[in-house]
């Protein structure tokens, strides 16, 4: 009886397919590909993927002929891959992960894979979902310098991003699954040239709020240093009942 089901199925899509020859010549046509024993023997190639011609036979249209097109900036992530970018990332184009980049569109399986996409070399970051580069008259996708005032981590050994501490590098152009790239130097420190590795300590006498690119004097009189996370400006005024004798980087 099974047989009798599977022969009746079999001759139903050839009579399908029998059917829509009279008019069209091709099995399936440009980013088809057939699929045996579906209501629809022709199905749409999966997201991310394209093919610019038909088909005229069962055997030169399976899903392979599917291959990726992905644009600048791009990756394809394959169905079932075991490695997927983040939680409940769907198959198809995705952004090249944070610290890597792709100046090109790309068109096949190895074009488009993960490992097209380049890592930045120290000092430098690329934007969070870098979309806006490429083609069209976009300018190029390249990696970036972190701005004076901040030092560069490797994606892999990112910091995690805090609010109020990390939100005024604005736009929010390093930050990536909760990831900072270019973190803030912090109070008593500094870094004058973008890209820098790493940031130093202010000499002797001079005192810094975060993320600053440069030192300032010590306190005058009636003054006292604002390390506060937000900061502007390192020294002000001494509030109403407390005073200051000298330069200084403390409150009395």
């Amino acid at each position: 009886m099974a047989t009798h089901r599977s022969n009746f199925a079999a001759l139903k899509i050839a009579l399908i397919l029998t059917l829509c020859a009279a008019d069209n010549p091709y099995l399936c046509p440009a980013n088809q590909y057939y699929s045996p024993g579906t209501k629809e023997p022709c199905l749409p190639c999966p997201t991310g993927t394209a093919n610019a011609t038909a088909c005229l036979a069962t055997d030169t249209c399976p899903m392979s002929r599917c291959a990726p097109k992905c644009k600048y900036n791009q990756y394809y992530l394959p169905p079932g891959d075991p490695d997927p970018p983040f939680p409940g990332a769907q198959p198809g184009c995705q952004y090249c992960p944070e610290g890597q980049v792709r100046d090109s569109a790309c068109s096949s399986s190895a074009g488009c894979a993960l490992k097209t996409c380049e890592m930045c070399p120290p000092g430098q970051y690329t934007p969070h979902n870098y979309f806006d580069c490429g083609g069209g008259g976009l300018p190029p996708c390249k990696c970036t310098l972190c701005p004076a005032g901040r030092y560069w981590v490797s994606a892999s050994n990112g910091l995690p991003w805090r609010f109020g501490a990390d939100d005024d590098f604005s736009p929010h152009t390093a930050f990536m699954y909760g990831i900072v790239m270019c973190p803030a130097c912090p109070v008593g420190k500094y870094s004058a040239t973008p890209g820098s590795l790493t940031c130093e300590a202010c000499p002797a006498g001079k005192v810094s709020v975060r993320s600053s690119s440069s030192c300032s004097d010590a306190c005058g009189a009636n003054q006292y240093f604002n390390n506060a996370s937000d900061a502007k400006a390192p020294c002000l005024p001494c509030p109403t009942g407390h005073y200051q004798r000298q330069r200084s980087n403390r409150l009395q």
